[in-house]
């Protein structure tokens, strides 16, 4: 990991192919998140292929791939199974990693969304 860093912004050796990966969810191991329970260290703004150093965002107003159109603003954003950015649906445990800021146009699509990284949603019984 680098030491010179833009706020917000930190460099990590990617652990798989990151190089069409913008706007995922990634882990402290360099691959793509694929749990809503998993807590993750950012958002790849920069891939790059297995072994090289990815640019990934923590805090901010980051761009997050789309896994689904039922983005709305507002909604709390948690990671789906391909490390997208996917509306909550009420499961204890999840980890909310951002509140979205614009609605999804479509899926894979990017939209724009504050990071809150793992915050967890408690949902009432």
């Amino acid at each position: 990991m680098g030491n010179a860093q833009n706020p917000g912004y930190f460099s990590l050796t990617a652990g798989a192919d990151l190089s069409d990966k913008v706007g995922y969810f990634v882990l402290a191991d360099g691959t793509v998140c694929t749990s809503a329970t998993a807590l993750v260290v950012g958002v790849v703004a920069k891939g790059c292929a297995s072994g090289e150093q990815a640019r990934i965002q923590h805090s901010g107003v980051a761009l997050i791939s789309s896994d689904t159109t039922s983005v709305a603003i507002g909604d709390g954003i948690v990671s789906s199974v391909d490390g997208q950015g996917s509306d909550t649906s009420g499961i204890e445990g999840q980890y909310i990693h951002a509140v979205a800021l614009e609605a999804a146009a479509a899926a894979g699509s990017l939209f724009a969304a504050l990071l809150c990284l793992n915050s967890e949603q408690s949902v009432p019984v």
